[in-house]
């Protein structure tokens, strides 16, 4: 029996060091079962967090709307949080296109026009050269005028106390209560920078709304703007600054000139159908400005008219809520769906139109469709065995997807042909 009871020697380091390692291995399953408790537990808390409320209107008049990217419109995950405007086009990724060509197509267009009617007489060379020089000269005289006023605003932060300076690239002045003479030393500063040589300024997102500019200084502004020839200032939000029509004209004459401009906010500026047409004129010598906003005008249906006329421009997002377009107005706006390749977001919601409205915008955006591949059909037998399929990315530039905002546009459906009409006796259905 004492035989029995001796151990090995060595025999009880062993069975230490396999209770140390049955320990180890004990401890790491319950580590692990810790750590996909935890994870568990932070999926739960995930999955119990209120979802975000998809907003249509993504806006109200103090906080800043949410910002057009080359996909989507990011929401804001704060409305206290300033936004940041893009620097960027992103005309080439969702067009395929540039403004420097589409430029060019439009140019070639009205030589092509000028030649037909006869009624344009070429420049020679010296004429052309004379241009350039009188327009350097000019450029000079205001760059030299402009120098010590910028400079004097950069120094006492207009007027403000603000930490303003030449490589500020933003100004946020929502609901300050400013009159129209804070135009004319910004006038000063964009001209500065916008002819500088070499550039100096770095201001590229100006917001001003909700103060009373009125026309007045909004001119003041859109005078600096027509020779922004270095191309800083890319956003401009005059939203609730008072312009009113003589405000629209001075935009839209600045327009045929500014090559900079990605965005402009004109929202609630009592513009009416009038500022929309010196809008649209200028829109149409534009191929630059990208999204415009346009919400709380009353543009009514003649303004539509006028946009549909110029078929948007070279816009890429189009903001019209709030503007008392009935059906005839969106009977205009389809028109402009003819001749558009840039449009990708028009928002239309919040107006009073009906039932037609939305067929009729269907229904041109559906003819425009077929259009496309007739003509694909026509050039496969024309070409016979050379002819090559269009890619998804051809097709997706010929005839784009358009976002109306969650708006349900549709052509007219089939059994829309049962129409309602009054008879003497009663109300019956012509089948």
């Amino acid at each position: 029996m004492a035989s029995d009871s001796k151990v090995a020697p060595g025999a009880t380091e062993v069975a230490e060091d396999k209770k140390a390692v049955e320990g180890a291995e004990e401890k790491t399953a319950e580590d692990t079962k810790a750590t996909k408790k935890d994870k568990k537990g932070k999926k739960g808390k995930k999955g119990k967090e209120a979802p975000r409320k998809a907003d249509d209107d993504h806006d109200d008049h103090h906080d800043h709307e949410d910002h057009y990217n080359a996909e989507h419109h990011d929401q804001e995950k704060d409305n206290n949080t300033i936004h940041r405007p893009r620097v960027f086009s992103v005309r080439p990724q969702l067009t395929g296109t540039t403004s420097a060509m589409l430029k060019k197509k439009a140019a070639e267009k009205q030589a092509k026009q000028d030649e037909k009617d006869h009624n344009h007489i070429p420049l020679t060379e010296e004429e052309k050269e004379s241009k350039r020089v009188m327009t350097e000269a000019s450029h000079k005289r205001m760059r030299e005028k402009s120098k010590e006023p910028a400079q004097a605003c950069y120094n006492n932060g207009l007027g403000l106390g603000l930490p303003f300076h030449a490589e500020t690239g933003e100004i946020n002045l929502t609901n300050r209560g400013l009159k129209s003479d804070i135009a004319e030393g910004l006038s000063q500063v964009l001209l500065h920078q916008g002819l500088s040589d070499p550039p100096v300024g770095s201001l590229h997102s100006l917001v001003l709304r909700t103060n009373m500019i009125r026309f007045d200084g909004c001119e003041r502004l859109c005078n600096s703007l027509k020779y922004d020839i270095n191309r800083v200032l890319v956003y401009m939000d005059l939203s609730e600054c008072s312009i009113g029509v003589k405000g629209a004209k001075a935009v839209g004459d600045m327009l045929k000139q500014n090559e900079s401009l990605l965005e402009i906010r004109l929202k609630y500026n009592q513009i009416g159908h009038e500022g929309t047409a010196h809008l649209a004129e200028g829109l149409a010598h534009n191929f630059t400005l990208e999204n415009l906003s346009l919400k709380g005008n009353a543009i009514l249906d003649i303004g539509c008219e006028h946009l549909g006329a110029i078929h948007f421009g070279s816009l890429i997002d189009l903001d019209l809520r709030e503007n008392y377009i009935g059906n005839h107005g969106c009977e205009a706006l389809a028109k402009g769906f003819k001749g558009n390749r840039c449009l990708r977001r028009l928002n239309v919601r919040e107006n009073p139109f009906g039932d037609e409205g939305r067929w009729a915008i269907g229904g041109e955006l559906l003819a425009k469709k077929k259009k496309y591949w007739k003509k694909q059909k026509e050039k496969r037998v024309y070409e016979g065995d050379e002819y090559r399929a269009p890619t998804q990315r051809e097709k997706d530039l010929a005839i784009p997807k358009i976002d109306f905002a969650n708006l349900n546009i549709e052509p007219r459906p089939v059994l829309a042909w049962a129409v309602m009409t009054e008879c003497p006796k009663c109300v019956c259905t012509v089948m």
